[in-house]
């Protein structure tokens, strides 16, 4: 079982691309070196956008 912090430091920010919400967070394997893309719903826009990973 993993601790604490090393969940933490996998776990990445995703953004809306339409309104710029942080809505998700989500961990990513280590050895990816391109950043996550994903389409999700958002929240705040009310239909499925495209999230990208954020620092």
């Amino acid at each position: 079982m993993a601790s604490k912090s090393k969940e933490r430091k996998n776990r990445k920010k995703l953004k809306c691309t339409e309104c710029s919400t942080i809505n998700y967070f989500t961990r990513k394997n280590v050895a990816l070196q391109n950043r996550l893309e994903l389409s999700k719903h958002c929240k705040k826009c009310g239909k499925h956008e495209l999230h990208k990973e954020t620092k």
